[in-house]
């Protein structure tokens, strides 16, 4: 099974479904391009789609594959099944969970401390800072006292990685138009 990464880039929240289905299931979690040193994150959907199909082959050359996607995830793992299909790989199970077009996220407001709060707490805890404080900081100070809310567990640094990454997503989503796959 390969998990594709929700708008939040990364798939932590895929650990409990990959323990639940043992040691004999292998299960690959797919997270995006920018966290690392010398990584840069996609603009492109079409080459970031393209790169996950690579990998995906690399692990196992030929099908039948089995995809789950997580919200945006969803979308991404429907492209990969698509070129899979049209290179002649068979695509045994497509799973989309809680997946919908972007259209519905991509018109509403969501600002950086929005954004911000939003991938923390999905991806490490509570953020113990409300919203309408966080709005009032400039954004540097803002990254930095969610980080200080997690001890050490995740630097700064790297969330201002993510919300990069995320905001990216957003953009690469603006022209999305899925086609029908069987």
């Amino acid at each position: 099974i390969f998990a594709i990464h929700a708008l939040g880039a990364m798939v932590l929240s895929y650990q409990p479904l990959a323990q639940a289905l043992g040691e004999n299931q292998p299960f690959y979690g797919i997270q995006a391009l920018g966290f690392e040193d010398g990584q840069q994150p996609f603009t492109e959907l079409n080459e970031m789609v393209a790169y996950y199909t690579a990998a995906i082959k690399q692990q196992q050359a030929e099908g039948p594959y089995r995809l789950v996607g997580h919200s945006f995830g969803g979308l991404i793992a429907l492209e990969i099944a698509r070129q899979l299909i049209e290179i002649g790989d068979q695509v045994e199970q497509l799973v989309v969970i809680d997946t919908h077009m972007p259209v519905k996220y991509l018109d509403a407001f969501i600002d950086d401390a929005m954004m911000l709060k939003t991938f923390a707490e999905h991806n490490f805890g509570v953020v113990d800072v409300p919203l309408n404080l966080l709005r009032k900081l400039p954004k540097e100070q803002m990254v930095d006292v969610v980080a200080q809310q997690f001890n050490g567990m995740v630097s700064a640094e790297f969330i201002r990685r993510a919300i990069t990454i995320i905001k990216g997503f957003r953009q690469m989503m603006a022209g999305y138009k899925p086609f029908p796959l069987d």
